[in-house]
């Protein structure tokens, strides 16, 4: 299992964790959460599983 942070501005937060829904299973996405002093970024955690290789994706013995 994964936990990732991501750190932008809302658009972005909501763009990278649509590609990370590309590549992992994701399990759960905190709410965003306003960062430090007069930011405009927020930070979102995500829990997600790592894909389980294809067999036909291992790379093979030379």
């Amino acid at each position: 299992m994964l936990s990732v942070r991501l750190i932008g501005l809302p658009d972005d937060v909501v763009a990278g964790v649509a590609r990370l829904r590309e590549t992992f299973e994701v399990i759960e996405v905190s709410s965003p959460r306003p960062c430090r002093g007069e930011s405009l970024r927020v930070r979102v955690y995500v829990t997600a599983h790592a894909p389980v290789p294809d067999a036909r994706d291992a790379p093979t013995a030379k």
